[in-house]
């Protein structure tokens, strides 16, 4: 009784829960799914458009004069005078009598010289005098030699005679040989002479010492009263009308300096390194205040690659650089100056051309760039490049003018994917002043 009195109990339980359910089903509404909006993601872009291309290289290197004088002595002596100008640092123009070394010596010598030379010419007339009397004398013994000949063979004299005669022939034939001889030596040791005198005239001019052109000086080590072997550096002097840059560049950094608008072969541009002639050239000294600039010459390529660095050395000339200095404002270039070179190659027209770090590398394409289609979402394009440099690459294929890149980076990039472009004027400026050659800043 008890049992069905519990079990009785737990219906109504039971009940309302069934009820619960039943009318909370009845009840039930359907959830509204909020709708799903994509949101953008902002990119800075700039919009593809051709521009001149002026290809450019970077290199440095220290300036050395055009030409270096080294003073030599050519004669050995004693400083007798050195002029007030030649100083470290001084400018001494052309001409311009700066070392006196004794020239005592020099002048006895050509004074003896000179004294040889005159009795050669005395000895000479001598000779001649002599030779004169001794042919007349040679004359008469052969006007008696024809004499006695003819008497003997007339009877009138013996045969002895006529061989006297003979014997005196011949004895006046070889003296008046033997002065011509004479005569012929002493004209060879006068020519001897006067190729001394010519030598000893050379070594006394060599010591006076005179610029050969417009130098500074840059190292004096000999002073008045140093006695100067012959062949020692009295001192050095720079040329002041050029100055020469070895600026060092890989050959790889000249190929698009001096390919054509084409694509040009590796083993052309060995073959064109000479032709480094057609580039243009700024040298630039860049100070705490300001930036110098000269207008360059490239002159010519170096002989050799360095084996380490695998460069070439680009020779860029400045003219004049002494007479462009300034002053307070420009310095002249002068020996082992720290330069900046900027080589430029022909402009190229119509280029496409995109910041260097606007390109992406990927398993997928090898380079590519972020492209922007119609409806704002991003198209991950592979792209050809043609080359980079300074900041920027120029692509020849996968890019039109016109198509707007992505320049900001995305993370993750996913293709498809929205986004907010908003033009990036102040790149797309720096962009136009990479191309043309200047070293504008972004």
């Amino acid at each position: 009784m008890t049992t069905w009195k519990n079990r009785f109990l737990i219906l109504p339980p039971l009940i309302i829960a069934v009820a619960i359910v039943i009318f909370a089903y009845v009840l039930k509404k359907p959830i509204e799914k909020e709708p799903h909006f994509e949101k953008p993601v902002k990119v800075r872009i700039i919009t593809m458009s051709k521009m001149t291309v002026q290809p450019k290289a970077f290199a440095y290197g220290t300036s050395i004069a055009g030409k270096t004088w080294d003073a030599i002595a050519e004669v050995s002596g004693k400083i007798a005078w050195k002029s007030e100008q030649l100083e470290d640092g001084n400018i001494v123009k052309a001409g311009t009598e700066l070392v006196r070394i004794d020239d005592t010596s020099y002048r006895l010598t050509l004074e003896q010289i000179d004294a040889q030379i005159k009795a050669s010419e005395i000895k000479q007339k001598t000779i001649q005098s002599s030779i004169a009397i001794d042919e007349l004398n040679l004359k008469l013994l052969n006007k008696d030699l024809k004499d006695k000949y003819g008497l003997s063979q007339r009877g009138a004299i013996a045969k002895s005679a006529v061989d006297d005669a003979q014997l005196q022939v011949y004895a006046a034939e070889t003296k008046v040989q033997n002065l011509h001889n004479a005569a012929a030596i002493n004209r060879a040791d006068r020519d001897v002479l006067r190729a001394q005198k010519a030598l000893a005239e050379y070594d006394l001019s060599n010591t006076r010492i005179q610029a050969p052109f417009d130098v500074r000086v840059t190292k004096v080590t000999s002073h008045v009263a140093h006695f100067v072997n012959k062949g020692q550096i009295l001192f050095t002097a720079d040329d002041i009308q050029t100055v020469e840059i070895n600026a060092q560049v890989t050959i790889g950094t000249l190929r698009p300096l001096m390919a054509k608008f084409g694509e040009t072969k590796e083993s052309e541009i060995h073959q064109r390194v000479p032709g480094a002639l057609s580039l243009e050239a700024i040298v630039r000294l860049k100070t705490a205040t300001h930036t110098i600039e000269w207008e360059g010459v490239v002159d010519r390529a170096a002989g050799v690659v360095d084996l380490q660095t695998q460069s070439i050395g680009i020779i860029v000339i400045v003219h004049e650089p002494y007479k462009q200095a300034k002053p307070g404002q420009r310095p002249p270039l002068t020996r082992n100056t720290f330069v900046e070179v900027e080589l430029r190659g022909k402009p190229q027209p119509d280029q496409l051309i995109v910041p260097a770090n606007a390109i992406h590398e990927s398993t997928k394409h090898k380079s590519s760039l972020y492209v922007i289609d119609n409806d704002n979402r991003l198209v991950i394009r592979p792209v050809k490049i043609k080359f980079s440099q300074s900041g920027y690459s120029v692509l020849s294929q996968g890019i039109k003018a016109g198509e707007r890149i992505v320049i900001s980076d995305i993370v993750p990039a996913l293709e498809g994917m929205l986004l907010e472009p908003k033009e990036d004027k102040k790149t797309k400026k720096w962009l136009k002043a990479q191309a043309v050659g200047t070293r504008a800043e972004k």
